[in-house]
């Protein structure tokens, strides 16, 4: 993806937006420093900070501040984008920018790529080795009383030096991290959140740092604190970035990593300590409560410690039978139960629990899987027959589905056609017209039938009418692309005519074979949407456009239709905008 053409590489609807922004001059600050390297400011519903990594023209990694999670370039990063070609620098030889330049959450941090050439010593590195010991001293007392981020991350580094019970003073570090980051309602922000979980990341590494060097002490210390301190944190900061999720998975990979190289008397004490920390409610609040589930079975060594185990969780069990939406809960509990069992070659025990909760979807789910393996075919079919009936009960349409996919693999195991006609045609109409079951479906038919069959599926599928409504048609025209009836396509398309999307999604299958018909179709259809303002609604008319000159004949129409808007709407200057870009004398005309 390059600077010249970034906006062909990504979603369009993103591209718009970011062009929005661009033309409203929310792109603010934009620096490249050093070569290579764009920062830039975006004011959107917040002020985001950007940054762009370019090296000769080509872009090759960028960050933003903003919670979108949709896919993988925002609208300010392509506002940022449109500001650097806008900037029309010559293009030159970037120089090479380290990956941590550009500021990463946890999750997306990349380590440095091997083979770069080493930089000099920067200015830093001459300082240090001419100050002296009191100057120095003197400095980092001066930036502690003046900079919370800096007392913690000095306290981070060397906290092993402090005095006084490990897991507390670890503790204190993190809720001062905690406090540095929140607000006056105790708060945390996103922006202040994704600052706040980096560096309680940095003490995780600093666990895992000291675990390397066989101390167990110190970086048990350090994760004990973070998993005590983290839940009740995450319930007071906007998480949208997932860190503190991301903090609890890689402390707990360390506790585990602790337990392997823990002798037996610690193990026990592990045991014990989150035989405690379980049922506090704080770890259910942030469904952070299973990683011990998880955990506790490894730590069992004894018949006491297992007789411990059983009945905790069955007083977990009776909580979550008295509470709304339990059955969740006691499913993880009941399956940590089993898995223990059948780890300890205990499967006979195991099977008896999966058994006494069939009516739970988890374990008949196991049942069923168990007898598929051993070809028991109409055992698992009845399973699945039988589960139905309590789903439909229970008013779980998905379950429904769940098991009459199952019933569908069965039927094709035993090669019962009938069976998986029925089937197949069932989940069809029942799962949103999934293709995949039509195909299964006429897969299983007698060729000299299934026209029969066909055309009795698409009346099906019609409305009284005959027409169908837009959804029903988009799922006729699939089925006509799936037969091949251009001809009845293009008819459902002339039906539909004013639903520009769904004559653009299906005008590829029939403009080599109707091309006056499919141009037709696209003008009017675009006269009709440009009758809508807005600048989202001129750039698809651009691109709608650009499709339509594609078509045979289709060049013409679009010259006519850049006049048209010219002269009926020459007042709208985004519109005018639009079509100047995309098509002037030297791009399309």
């Amino acid at each position: 993806m390059t600077i010249d053409n970034f906006e062909t590489q990504i979603d369009h609807r993103i591209a718009e937006r970011g062009y929005e922004y661009f033309l409203e001059g929310a792109v603010k600050g934009i620096a490249e420093k050093p070569k290579g390297l764009w920062n830039a400011t975006v004011i959107g519903s917040d002020e985001y900070k950007v940054s762009v990594s370019v090296n000769n023209n080509t872009i090759n990694q960028w960050e933003c501040e903003c919670p979108y999670e949709h896919g993988p370039v925002c609208k300010h990063v392509v506002a940022v984008l449109y500001s650097i070609r806008d900037l029309d620098l010559p293009v030159i030889e970037a120089e090479i920018v380290e990956a941590d330049s550009i500021p990463q959450s946890p999750k997306t941090k990349k380590s440095a790529s091997p083979g770069k050439p080493p930089k000099e010593k920067d200015a830093v590195e001459v300082l240090l080795q001419k100050l002296s010991a009191d100057e120095l001293k003197a400095f980092v007392m001066e930036q502690v009383s003046q900079n919370a981020d800096f007392k913690n991350a000095f306290i981070t580094s060397f906290a092993e030096k402090q005095e006084g019970d490990s897991r507390q003073k670890y503790g204190k570090l993190i809720r001062n991290i905690a406090k540095s980051a929140s607000d006056k309602h105790s708060f945390i922000d996103y922006r202040s959140a994704e600052k706040m979980t980096h560096q309680i990341s940095e003490l995780c590494n600093k666990a895992s740092q000291m675990l390397a060097k066989n101390n167990l002490t110190e970086s048990l210390a350090i994760t004990q604190a973070i998993l005590e301190e983290i839940p009740e944190i995450a319930l007071n900061m906007d998480d949208s970035d997932g860190g503190a999720s991301f903090i609890w998975e890689a402390t707990f990979k360390n506790f585990h990593d602790i337990i392997e190289k823990a002798p037996p008397l610690l193990k026990d004490q592990l045991f014990d300590y989150c035989m405690a920390q379980y049922p506090l409610d704080k770890y259910h609040d942030c469904c952070f409560d299973d990683s011990f589930l998880d955990i506790l079975p490894q730590l069992i060594n004894s018949g006491e410690q297992e007789k411990a185990f059983f009945e905790l969780l069955s007083q977990r069990i009776m909580i979550a039978q008295k509470r709304n939406h339990g059955e969740y809960a006691i499913v993880a509990l009941l399956k940590a139960k089993i898995s223990y069992l059948e780890q300890n070659s205990r499967s006979n025990e195991a099977l008896a629990i999966i058994t006494n909760n069939i009516h739970l979807s988890d374990f008949r789910n196991m049942l069923i899987v168990k007898a598929m393996n051993l070809k028991n075919y109409q055992e698992a079919r009845q399973l699945c027959i039988s589960g139905i009936d309590i789903a439909v009960k229970n008013s779980h349409p998905g379950t429904v589905a769940q098991y009459t996919i199952l019933l569908l693999e069965i039927a094709e195991l035993l090669k019962d056609i009938p069976e998986i006609r029925k089937l197949a045609e069932k989940l069809f109409f029942n799962n949103h017209y999934d293709f995949k079951y039509y195909r299964i479906l006429k897969k299983n038919w007698e060729k000299e039938k299934w026209l029969e069959k066909c055309e009795e599926i698409i009346i099906k599928i019609k409305t009284p009418t005959a027409r169908g409504s837009y959804s029903d048609a988009d799922k006729l025209a699939q089925l006509f692309v799936e037969e091949g009836y251009h001809e009845r396509l293009l008819l459902l398309m002339q039906l539909n005519s004013g639903h520009l999307k769904f004559i653009d999604e299906y005008s590829k299958h029939l403009s080599s074979q109707f091309p006056a018909e499919v141009i037709e179709l696209y003008k009017n259809a675009i006269l009709a949407y440009a009758e809508d303002t807005g600048r989202s609604v001129y750039n698809d008319i651009a691109r709608y456009m650009k499709k339509l000159a594609k078509i045979p004949g289709g060049l013409i129409v679009v010259n006519y239709l850049v006049s048209h808007f010219r002269e009926k709407y020459r007042n709208r200057k985004a519109m005018m905008e639009i079509l100047d870009k995309h098509f002037n004398s030297t791009s399309m005309l």
